[in-house]
């Protein structure tokens, strides 16, 4: 199968795609199947036992094999024909009110409202490839999760500085971390070569993602304290992800003391 997202080969059991971070919406599905066949093996094998009565151990034994693997057999059958089948009716559902999806999607673009964006195509389930005519909002959903992603790590950072709390999870250096890394993915995405599946993403929404990217700098400027110059010349757009946390975690530090 492949990431709904950016196209890349997956498994089921790839939590997320190792490619784009985009959740798999189809690891807890398989992880709830598999729990049901889990319990219908722990129910088989008991069955098989008990009605064996007197046949040998070794008999008996085949016999679980046997039954267990037609079981294994069955489940992923199962659990494919059940994803294929509902992938289909949800991206038929999808494609019936796409004129009103787009709509709602654009005035939240309007409003730069990049929070109420991706949790609208969370919720209506529009992260689907296959979607005719939806393909731009679905590839930008990439920039607007990397901006949510800065926005909470720049949150975290507030709260660190309030909540004197050593044991954290979302320590300085670990939100600084995700911010770089999502800035990177930002400046990648808009410098994409024509070989690129958002070149033309870009080309056609330019002024989507300069908001959105726009915005996503002023965080950092805001929160980390970045020098305003390194953004205004554009030097930031330029840097690896390395010396970009290198420049946050400078940047931060020095607020600080």
């Amino acid at each position: 199968m492949k990431c709904d997202f950016c196209g890349a080969n997956l498994t089921i059991d790839d939590e997320v795609c190792p490619y784009c971070h985009t959740p798999n919406t189809h690891y807890v599905k398989h992880r709830e199947d598999m729990h049901r066949y889990e319990q219908d093996y722990q129910s088989t094998k008991t069955e098989v036992y008990e009605t064996a009565g007197k046949t040998s151990k070794k008999a008996t034994q085949i016999a679980v094999l046997a039954v267990l693997g037609l079981l294994f057999l069955g489940s992923i059958v199962m659990n494919n024909s059940i994803w294929t089948i509902e992938r289909a009716l949800l991206v038929q559902k999808a494609q019936k009110n796409l004129s009103t999806y787009i709509e709602n999607l654009d005035k939240y673009i309007a409003n730069e409202d990049w929070n109420s964006y991706a949790a609208y195509i969370e919720v209506n389930e529009l992260y689907y490839s296959g979607i005719k005519g939806f393909d731009d909002y679905r590839y930008f959903q990439r920039m607007v999760n990397d901006y949510n992603y800065i926005y909470e790590a720049c949150m975290h950072l507030v709260d660190h500085e309030n909540i004197s709390d050593e044991y954290t999870y979302y320590t300085p250096d670990r939100c600084m971390e995700q911010i770089a890394d999502s800035l990177k993915d930002m400046y990648d995405f808009v410098k994409a070569d024509e070989y690129s599946t958002y070149y033309e993403v870009y080309q056609n929404h330019t002024d989507w993602c300069d908001a959105v990217l726009t915005q996503a700098e002023e965080l950092v400027q805001a929160y980390l304290h970045v020098d305003p110059q390194v953004i205004e010349s554009g030097e930031i757009r330029t840097m690896s992800k390395t010396r970009l946390i290198v420049l946050l975690e400078g940047s931060y530090r020095q607020n600080e003391s």
